[in-house]
């Protein structure tokens, strides 16, 4: 599953990929704008669509990312009613069902990687039981998850 820093850098990606046909798309946009208010000899539509072209480019891209962070919610709430869907298909088709309960507690020294609970795709529907904690403790660990759900890309499919 993706965390905070995969959804924003994909964010930003798309952006810089975007950027350029946003930006032109507001330039031309506001050339219009600004030519058809000289036309109807009305400074006010020429005034803003020069402005937009100068000084436009700062808020057009902000709401270029906007709208690009709202597909990437989109896409991330399909994707959890895409596991919630598959979760129920499970669970009707007799897949028995894990339940964790309790304190699940992993202390690691001097490590690369920590990871105090981790549930594959392919595990079936889990569930946790009420007052359930997962609690890592670590010290000198360069990468620490407290609960993975999913095949994390670094796992190379290991589960």
């Amino acid at each position: 599953m993706a965390d905070f820093d995969d959804v924003q850098q994909e964010i930003e990606s798309r952006l810089e990929t975007q950027k350029r046909r946003i930006v032109n798309r507001n330039a031309f946009n506001a050339l219009i704008g600004a030519v058809g208010g000289a036309l109807t000899l009305n400074p006010a539509p020429a005034i803003e669509g020069l402005r937009k072209i100068f000084l436009g480019r700062a808020e057009v891209l902000d709401a270029g990312r906007q709208k690009i962070t709202q597909q990437a919610i989109l896409e991330l709430v399909c994707k959890i009613d895409e596991a919630l869907t598959n979760a129920n298909a499970a669970v009707s088709t007799g897949r028995s069902t894990v339940t964790v309960a309790g304190l699940v507690e992993v202390i690691a020294r001097d490590g690369d990687k920590a990871v105090g609970a981790s549930i594959s795709s392919a595990a079936g529907p889990v569930t946790f039981a009420p007052g359930t904690r997962i609690r890592t403790e670590t010290n000198n660990v360069r990468n620490v998850t407290g609960l993975q759900i999913g095949d994390h890309p670094d796992d190379h499919g290991r589960s």
